[in-house]
């Protein structure tokens, strides 16, 4: 058929395989399928949904049988942070280092599900930006600290944390609505530069506002059409710049 042969592997912290597996059921390229056998694959890519670095079980994964039977042909997907390198692969975070090994991609699965259920408000968004998240970075401490215009709205969330087990399903409405009413949407570095917020904003037809030293951003989207980037030194002049962009929005 001309099409390369994937086999997936169960990462060892957050089996995203299966997930892998449904993406792979609604394919628009054609370029690979998925097989049983690894011997046969062309690929051979494991699959880790796990968000942070430096677990053993995810450093094991290059003492894998599969590792060192066919070590050219191993390849990794990973939504880990802080740049670690593991395996070639597609990374959510790749680390500086070894970008020649490793491409940038998105995360395979979302967050937050009631940013497709958000209302659109009846009279358009509201806030001419908007940013509701963790003091997690120095540009984030920077945002909350500084004044905004009265149009605009920031906010510090703290008593939620949307990567653990408690509940968050009213924490998750109160930030989806606030995508909704905004026509901009922060999306400052937090651990690393790659953010759930940017695929939110994009989700919830908002411009994302990427607030990064450096970025690699995934192959696919247009960003130029609709996402802005700054790094963080330019934040004193953010309402001037959004306000200038406004009318594009």
């Amino acid at each position: 058929t001309g099409r390369k042969l994937v086999y997936l592997v169960p990462g060892p912290i957050a089996d995203g395989a299966e997930v892998m597996r449904a993406r792979a059921q609604i394919d628009r390229f054609g370029r690979h399928e998925l097989t049983d056998q690894a011997a046969a694959a062309d690929v051979i890519l494991f699959v880790d949904l796990h968000r942070w670095w430096g677990q053993p079980a995810l450093r094991s994964i290059v003492d894998h049988a599969l590792v060192k039977a066919f070590p050219d042909k191993c390849f990794l997907y990973t939504q880990a942070e802080f740049g670690a390198f593991y395996l070639p692969g597609v990374y959510v975070s790749p680390p500086r280092l070894f970008r020649r090994l490793t491409r940038s991609y998105c995360f395979l699965e979302a967050k937050n599900d009631q940013v497709e259920q958000a209302i659109e408000p009846h009279d358009g968004p509201t806030f001419l930006y908007s940013f509701l998240g963790r003091p997690s970075s120095e540009v984030r401490r920077r945002l909350l600290e500084m004044p905004h215009p009265a149009d605009c709205s920031v906010q510090a969330q703290t008593a939620v944390n949307f990567f653990g087990d408690g509940p968050r399903s009213a924490a998750q409405i109160v930030y989806a609505e606030l995508l909704k009413r905004s026509k901009f949407v922060l999306c400052p570095t937090g651990n690393v530069w790659n953010t759930y917020r940017l695929y939110e904003a994009k989700q919830a037809a908002r411009s994302p506002v990427l607030i990064a030293r450096s970025c690699d951003l995934p192959d696919g989207p247009d960003w130029e059409t609709f996402c802005v980037v700054l790094r963080p030194d330019s934040i004193a002049d953010l309402s001037a710049i959004l306000r200038e962009r406004e009318p594009m929005w």
